[in-house]
């Protein structure tokens, strides 16, 4: 096997370590000089170069990217100010669902299930029906929300 070295080198690395302990500190209530030796340990070792070994095979090219970090020093560019946007709002295309008397007969035998036939049956009689067969398709959503108030799974 054949050795790669990679050096990692951030310019500036130390300055936001110690930005990010100090704002640490800030929020445990210690301050920066008050961090535990156990942080300054792994502050330390996270600054520390990185370097890892493994090779790449004789005969085939390495190319090495590159990219530029900005630096507080170097200035960022900035997109031009734009036209303030208003904010449109979009409905949500939704499709309707719709319940068979399937659907509610199975949600209202869980009910009877567990043992709320009373309930059942009260709720018929507010939509007017001695029994589900007898209710209009056109109210079958709006049973099922009843239903699904009760506690059934529809």
């Amino acid at each position: 096997m054949m050795e790669m070295r990679i050096t990692v080198n951030i310019p500036g690395l130390e300055r936001l370590a110690d930005a990010i302990l100090a704002l640490a500190g800030s929020r445990a209530g210690t301050s920066p000089s008050g961090t535990s030796a156990a942080a300054s340990t792994f502050t330390a070792a996270a600054l520390a170069p990185v370097q890892t070994a493994s090779a790449p095979a004789a005969g085939i090219p390495v190319s090495q990217p590159t990219t530029a970090v900005p630096t507080s020093s170097q200035a960022v560019p900035r997109p031009a100010a734009s036209v303030p946007q208003q904010a449109v709002a979009t409905a949500v295309p939704t499709t309707a669902v719709s319940y068979t008397l399937d659907d509610l007969a199975r949600a209202g035998m869980s009910l009877m299930d567990m043992g709320r036939q009373a309930d059942l049956q009260q709720l018929l009689a507010r939509f007017s029906v001695e029994a589900l067969p007898a209710l209009p398709q056109a109210q079958y959503g709006a049973f099922a929300t009843a239903l699904r108030e009760m506690g059934a799974q529809i």
